[in-house]
């Protein structure tokens, strides 16, 4: 993954990363509940996925969208890579899979 910096609109071929958003407006024809949810997000953590953000330009959701900087991948990654060590694997997995709940059994 390499970093780059863009300062201004997002590339048509971004690639797939993370792209730290700077300046953001949502179109008026949605239901204000997606602006509010992803306005936040953007707002708190100002980094997402560079596929979510081309699918809101393209879907039309967002009117403006300046991007600061991006982490991106040249490469497709294809392959996952685990510790050998049992412990160490699920301790990877667990990180991921932090605060998600595989059913609700209370």
């Amino acid at each position: 993954m390499t970093r780059v910096a863009i300062n201004g609109p997002l590339p048509k071929n971004i690639g797939t990363g993370f792209a730290e958003i700077q300046e953001w407006e949502f179109s008026a024809t949605w239901h204000p509940v997606i602006p509010a949810w992803f306005g936040r997000h953007f707002a708190d953590a100002a980094w997402a996925p560079t596929q979510l953000l081309v699918f809101l330009v393209e879907s039309g959701l967002q009117e403006t969208l300046k991007i600061r900087e991006a982490i991106i991948a040249f490469a497709t990654q294809k392959d996952v890579w685990l510790p050998e060590s049992r412990d160490q694997a699920c301790s990877v997995i667990g990180k991921f899979t932090q605060g998600s709940k595989a059913d609700e059994k209370g």
